[in-house]
């Protein structure tokens, strides 16, 4: 039997919250499946400016509350991420099939998605499909990125 590695990219939108009753439609009754529910976060240091002041250390002034706020903000996501890993649990996945990876980006999203997928070998990868914003209109989206870069892998987005 093939096992179909997903990995879903969750970002605590309205439009994610279907990703979980996708989930369960189509694939509960499936025990080959292992899902890894992934929120890639931009990291502290995007947030906080690092200063050298004559003749001492870095320090982070004047960020203080910010990072508090942010470190704040980064627990109740990953916390989030648990509890819909256990609302999956208690749709009837089993916890072997549910994992989480709750990472800082390191280079823009669609990279990051693409080295997780090649690093990890994900053969699916899901994600919602948002409506585009007319600036952004001719931009580069994710969904491009991803099409031309994991031309071997199952991508599925959700509208």
């Amino acid at each position: 039997m093939l096992r179909k590695k997903m990995l879903v990219l969750y970002n605590f939108s309205r439009q994610d919250e279907r990703i979980l009753s996708y989930l369960v439609e189509n694939y509960l009754d499936r025990k080959s499946v292992r899902i890894t529910l992934l929120h890639v976060y931009t990291a502290l240091q995007k947030y906080t400016q690092l200063r050298r002041g004559a003749g001492e250390g870095p320090s982070f002034k004047g960020a203080g509350q910010k990072t508090g706020m942010r470190i704040t903000e980064f627990r109740k996501k990953e916390e989030e991420l648990q509890r819909i890993s256990s609302y999956l649990q208690d749709e009837g996945f089993s916890p072997e099939q549910i994992s989480i990876l709750f990472t800082p980006k390191v280079n823009s999203l669609a990279q990051d998605i693409v080295d997780i997928v090649g690093e990890q070998g994900y053969n699916t990868v899901l994600l919602c499909y948002g409506p585009v914003k007319a600036k952004y209109f001719l931009a580069e989206r994710l969904e491009d990125k991803l099409l031309n870069k994991l031309k071997d892998k199952e991508i599925i987005f959700l509208t």
